[in-house]
């Protein structure tokens, strides 16, 4: 149900999810710490009472997917846009990254 490709560039990251078949009112996508996480949904379009389906071979249902971006990915200036059924969300690079380590110091008295 989902394809993705994350594209990195001097400025960012651009992740583009086709999402054929998708409305923006099915989609839930949010920024868990470090990572984004994308919710979809295709919903079934024949009545299961009265339709008579002969063959069924597009997928249907909800998908979710998570992806941990690098250090240096803006996670608080990330912005989307859904247009054609192709979901893009483009991630700035940060000016510096934020060091992982830090020494601390050792208060005696």
């Amino acid at each position: 149900l989902m394809s993705m490709d994350i594209v990195e560039n001097d400025n960012g990251y651009q992740m583009m999810a086709d999402l054929p078949g998708v409305d923006a009112a099915d989609l839930d996508l949010s920024v868990e710490g470090n990572s984004i996480v994308l919710k979809a949904e295709r919903k079934h379009v024949h009545e299961k009472k009265t339709d008579k389906v002969h063959r069924l071979e597009r997928s249907y249902g909800t998908v979710t997917r998570k992806f941990v971006m690098p250090k240096n990915a803006d996670m608080n200036n990330a912005n989307t846009a859904f247009k054609n059924g192709v979901l893009t969300v483009n991630v700035p690079k940060l000016a510096e990254v934020p060091p992982s380590s830090r020494k601390l110091t050792i208060n005696t008295a």
